[in-house]
């Protein structure tokens, strides 16, 4: 018997990174961090290239990505070795709207947002499932390096028309609805959410101005 497959109505989209608000390391255990920025498909190559390397001697060397607005999904991280042995090593990857949070300790409240996972040997790894701009990575045991040839965000959204229009002589007026919009966009998930982080339920006192906003921004929507 065939089993029910429901396509996913969302679109998968890599984001770069925009910027390395801060890192950890000297040159020795931190090294071509900007590699991190330069475009590239996500495919690992054994050679050539150039690669971000962390290497744990004795401090834990990390770095902090903006990916420079919100976004729902995770992030892909794609590795070329892992030094001797060809171990998987791990990692701790946080994720956070703020750059204050990614750099604490992020809650757990209704996804994971400070996970500590495996990086395989020549190869890609996905975690997370949540509302980020910032994440943080570092190299968790002593001893243990990685080459990171790339770190995207992994955008999961509904690819939708931005049918209806807001515009006043006011340019905070304009981004704070702009803001507005593209928040609902985020919570048009599998179902309409309270919030992309917090909560990701549904919610029937929030179901009224968020569905307004989608049939005057997106038209007539499933």
């Amino acid at each position: 018997m065939v089993q029910r497959v429901e396509p996913d109505p969302r679109v998968r989209a890599y984001v770069m990174p925009a910027r390395i608000v801060w890192k950890s390391g000297d040159g020795e255990s931190l090294q071509n961090a900007d590699q991190l920025l330069v475009p590239g498909s996500g495919q690992v190559t054994i050679w050539g290239g150039n690669y971000c390397v962390l290497k744990h001697i004795g401090e834990a060397p990390g770095l902090l990505l903006d990916f420079g607005r919100e976004l729902h999904g995770g992030v892909q991280i794609a590795v070329r070795h892992t030094g001797e042995g060809n171990k998987p090593v791990r990692v701790r990857v946080r994720f956070g709207e703020s750059v204050s949070e990614a750099m604490n300790e992020p809650n757990q409240d209704h996804a994971v947002h400070d996970n500590i996972c495996h990086l395989p040997w020549c190869g890609t790894h996905e975690v997370g499932n949540t509302g980020f701009r910032f994440v943080r990575i570092d190299l968790v045991d002593p001893g243990t390096q990685v080459e990171l040839q790339q770190v995207r965000a992994v955008f999961l959204y509904r690819d939708l028309d931005y049918i209806g229009t807001f515009r006043s002589n006011d340019e905070r007026l304009n981004t704070i609805f702009d803001t507005g919009a593209y928040g609902v966009h985020l919570n048009m998930q599998t179902g309409v959410w309270d919030g992309i982080k917090r909560d990701r339920l549904v919610w029937i006192g929030d179901m009224h101005p968020e569905t307004t906003v989608i049939s005057k921004i997106f038209g007539d929507q499933e």
